[in-house]
């Protein structure tokens, strides 16, 4: 009975966590789509120029690029 218990705690937490998770990143997201607008113009780009530069660096480009530096 004891280990179903645990299992359950485990996997209630789990769940916890990945909710917790979620409201994270979605926060983050709509804060930074939100300043879209205001960044295209204080930069003064185009539709096009703004398009390009959101495809070309990702917002988790400086994480990958920090990570590969590391393992290499």
């Amino acid at each position: 009975m004891t280990r179903i218990r645990d299992h359950r705690t485990v996997l209630h937490r789990a769940r916890v966590a990945t909710s917790l998770a979620f409201l994270a990143f979605g926060t983050a997201l709509g804060a930074w789509t939100s300043r879209i607008p205001a960044i295209k113009q204080r930069l003064d780009l185009g539709d096009g120029q703004l398009a390009v530069g959101l495809l070309a660096c990702p917002p988790d480009r400086g994480g990958r690029a920090r990570a590969a530096r590391t393992r290499a």
